[in-house]
């Protein structure tokens, strides 16, 4: 019972903490994009050129970015698998 309520107690205690630190990502957008702007100095035309080519990276590189995570949560997940799947085997 003790073990139980700790654990519930752990598991709300280290949710919280990691949602309370999230960045928030648009404010973080806003302000890379705002120094990058600050930092080049680029006409309106350069601007029109730079910023779909600029986005477009972001988004490649966000995709990538997801596809590895997923691909190492499913590495992982089919890990588990077979170990537990060994220390049940292992019991009987």
């Amino acid at each position: 019972m003790n073990k139980t309520i700790f654990t519930v107690l752990l598991t709300l205690f280290v949710t919280t903490s990691i949602f309370a630190q999230r960045p928030d990502r648009e404010k973080i957008k806003t302000l890379k994009i705002a120094h990058i702007t600050e930092q080049l100095d680029l006409s309106k035309s350069e601007a029109e050129k730079f910023w779909p080519i600029y986005n477009a990276n972001e988004e490649a590189k966000d995709k990538l970015r997801t596809e590895s995570s997923n691909r190492r949560k499913e590495k992982m997940f089919e890990e588990y698998k077979k170990r537990h799947s060994k220390n049940k085997s292992n019991r009987k």
